[in-house]
């Protein structure tokens, strides 16, 4: 599966797919575990994860639209950031750039996607369509969300981070000496909000 969404992703990429995408890479990485998702990931080519985060994570997170999708997205960069063995192992230098993109995410509006590259078919211009029977049937559907316990995606990133800052030092550097202030001024509040130590 893996290797066929890369596949796709290489030949036809679109801002709805990539967003798509990333929807589902946090939601693997949220119930399984971001090991687990590096380990799907990595044997389909070296260094693979890697251009994940840079080329997906840290340049399209903030287009994920819609308020479930976005809290997807928080909790699986979350678990990337504070309980997956091989980034917290020092592997990848992006750290504190997914830090401040998962901030971004919590703090600034959507940003426009630019959905140029996706075609859509205007339902009014098709035939036989029927405004009365379209309505029912398209109707919006309350979406299942896969992680009822998190109520706030905040309380729970700040949580988690400060947990991890008290047996990871060395990330506590890299909070003080390369995230910008603004950004540590909201993990402090969300610390704060949480009842934590913010640890760095």
């Amino acid at each position: 599966i893996f290797s066929l969404i890369f596949q796709r992703l290489t030949s036809a990429r679109t801002v709805k797919f990539v967003k798509g995408l990333l929807v589902f890479f946090s939601l693997f990485a949220g119930k399984f575990g971001g090991q687990a998702l590096i380990q799907e990931v990595e044997p389909l080519q070296t260094g693979l994860f890697n251009m994940v985060l840079q080329k997906l994570f840290l340049s399209d997170l903030q287009k994920v639209s819609g308020h479930l999708d976005r809290k997807i997205c928080a909790v699986g960069v979350t678990n990337l950031l504070t309980a997956t063995a091989d980034v917290l192992s020092g592997n990848y230098s992006c750290w504190n750039e997914a830090l401040v993109a998962l901030v971004r995410l919590f703090e600034l509006p959507e940003e426009a996607d630019g959905d140029d590259d996706d075609h859509f078919v205007e339902i009014e211009d098709a035939s036989g369509y029927q405004a009365v029977y379209s309505r029912l049937v398209f109707a919006g559907k309350m979406r299942h969300d896969p992680f009822p316990e998190v109520a706030d995606v905040k309380v729970a990133f700040a949580k988690s981070l400060s947990a991890m800052l008290s047996q990871y030092s060395q990330f506590a550097t890299v909070v003080q000496t390369s995230v910008p202030a603004d950004v540590q001024q909201c993990l402090r509040t969300y610390c704060q909000a949480a009842g934590v130590a913010a640890n760095f």
